[in-house]
C-alpha cells in the first residue's frame, strides 16, 4: 500500500467512527422525542439506512477491499 491509500484509509475509519458516534447520538434523540408516532417512524427508516451504508462503507474500509460497483 502506499503512503497515499495508509493516509485515506485512516481518514475514513476516522470518518466512519464520527459517523457512527453521530448515529448513536441521532437515535437516543429520536427516542426521547415527544413528535408524532408517524416522523418517529419516518426518522427510525432514514437512521437504519445510514448505519446500513455507514457499515458497509466500514467493512470495504476495514477490509481493504474495493467494491465491485465503484459508483455503489
Amino acid at each position: 500500500m502506499t503512503a497515499r491509500h495508509n493516509a485515506l484509509r485512516g481518514q475514513a475509519k476516522r470518518q466512519i467512527s464520527a459517523a457512527r458516534a453521530f448515529l448513536a447520538s441521532l437515535q437516543t434523540l429520536a427516542l426521547r422525542s415527544g413528535t408524532a408516532a408517524h416522523d418517529r417512524d419516518e426518522l427510525a427508516q432514514q437512521l437504519q439506512r445510514l448505519e446500513t451504508e455507514t457499515e458497509g462503507l466500514a467493512r470495504i474500509v476495514y477490509a481493504g477491499a474495493v467494491p465491485a460497483n465503484p459508483q455503489a
